[in-house]
């Protein structure tokens, strides 16, 4: 079973800086849930959108920090078509039953687990530190012993093999 090739080039750090960067002002990646609004949501993954593509555009093509990047693009893209126009299937008392799961909060935790597994990714082969905004949705360090075995066992899951061990 093959697994996405892990190889850095050149100033794809560079790039990873300036994504990790701009992720950990989204307020719609780690504020409470409760706290955020919709619309405002919508509006700001569309932001992150075009953000991505820039950087994708600016990244060497087919290597580590484009692919995973593209993953990141691709969960803003699904979270926006889910939300509708200005996130109005997202709006409470819409098309659910009140015993129905909350489609927002549901959306929300998928983007937030992709993005979250993506940026610890991203910074464990660049050997980045993540700014504390962007941990809270880190799929990492459960344990809290913060030796990194977490990550090692979710890139083992996920089969992502590391064919460069130099970043």
């Amino acid at each position: 079973m093959g697994g996405i090739q892990w190889n850095t080039v050149p100033g794809d750090k560079d790039i990873a800086i300036r994504v990790l960067n701009y992720l950990e002002d989204r307020r719609l990646l780690y504020v409470d849930r409760d706290m955020e609004r919709a619309s405002y949501a919508v509006v700001s993954a569309l932001y992150l959108r075009a953000h991505l593509t820039s950087e994708i555009n600016s990244a060497r093509p087919g290597r580590t920090l484009e692919q995973s990047l593209r993953r990141v693009r691709a969960a803003c893209r699904k979270f926006v078509d889910l939300g509708g126009p200005r996130g109005r299937n997202f709006k409470p008392g819409g098309e659910t039953e009140p015993h129905e799961a909350d489609p927002f909060g549901l959306a929300l935790g998928d983007l937030r687990t992709t993005i979250g597994f993506e940026i610890a990714l991203i910074a464990s082969k660049f050997e980045l530190d993540i700014p504390d905004e962007l941990a809270s949705i880190l799929p990492l360090n459960a344990d809290g012993d913060g030796d990194g075995d977490d990550l090692q066992t979710l890139l083992e899951l996920f089969d992502y093999r590391d064919s460069d061990p130099n970043p």
